[in-house]
């Protein structure tokens, strides 16, 4: 996919984006949007309980991408 640059480490995937990739059947009526939306916004804070490192914040413009902390924490020393 592509984003648009904040810097060197943020990106913003848009909702026009986010709406291509995640959810081309919706209309483009301004609830469809709206609706839209919403559901991505409750799903990333329903991801952000589990995970709140995941550098996934919700503005205005879309889906602030940043590097995030791992959802499971490196492992350190051998394998056993």
């Amino acid at each position: 996919w592509s984003s648009d640059v904040c810097s060197s480490d943020l990106f913003v995937l848009t909702w026009e984006q986010a709406r291509s990739q995640f959810g081309p059947e919706v209309g483009t009526s301004a609830r469809a949007r709206a609706d839209f939306k919403k559901e991505i916004t409750r799903t990333i804070d329903r991801v952000l309980e589990l995970w709140p490192d995941a550098g996934l914040r919700v503005t205005a413009d879309g889906v602030l991408l940043s590097p995030g902390q791992p959802s499971i924490a490196r492992r350190v020393g051998p394998v056993e």
